[in-house]
């Protein structure tokens, strides 16, 4: 029989999940993780599939000024005219 591990629950409900089990489930910061209820009470806990376009988030920083919509319609009704006229 293999050795249980455990972790005590924080008073905002928080748990450290051991590292081994973390590195056997491939859990690492930011991953999603399932509760699912299972048999007698119990529940099955997995880290869960991720939309693989959530790793692209914050990937590119915009550092300029803040745009309205009707700036950029009117942005890309301009570059419309432009390349008609061409």
């Amino acid at each position: 029989m293999e050795t249980i591990l455990a972790s005590n629950v924080t008073s905002k409900g928080q748990v450290t999940i051991p590292a081994k089990v973390r590195k056997e489930l491939g859990i690492d910061q930011g991953t999603v993780i399932g509760f699912q209820p299972w048999k007698d009470g119990a529940y099955l806990i997995r880290p869960l599939e991720q939309d693989p376009l959530d790793a692209l988030k914050g990937f590119l920083h915009y550092t300029g000024p803040t745009v309205s919509l009707d700036d950029m319609d009117e942005a890309i009704a301009q570059a419309a005219l432009g390349r008609n006229e061409a």
